[in-house]
């Protein structure tokens, strides 16, 4: 679960943190489809928010899952991505 405030006061500090104080020193580049671009971009406006911040916080959302639940979390998406 994702949660981003419209007030930065209110931000959990551990939130906080992984938007503002992270040092970001690395790059990535991948493929995605035009509609995950658009609704990634979407969400980033509606937030008041970076593509970038937007992407990273999901991206640590899912590395977060990924801790706690292993494999089946990433089963669960690519399971359903085979079948169409």
């Amino acid at each position: 679960m994702i949660i981003i405030f419209h007030n930065p006061v209110k931000w959990l500090p551990a939130v906080k943190s992984a938007l503002s104080m992270t040092k970001k020193n690395e790059q990535i580049g991948f493929r995605i489809s035009g509609d995950v671009k658009k609704s990634l971009q979407q969400i980033a406006k509606r937030e008041g928010r970076s593509l970038a911040q937007v992407c990273d916080v999901f991206l640590r959302s899912g590395i977060s899952s990924y801790a706690k639940e292993g494999s089946k979390y990433v089963q669960r998406f690519l399971t359903s991505t085979v079948d169409e």
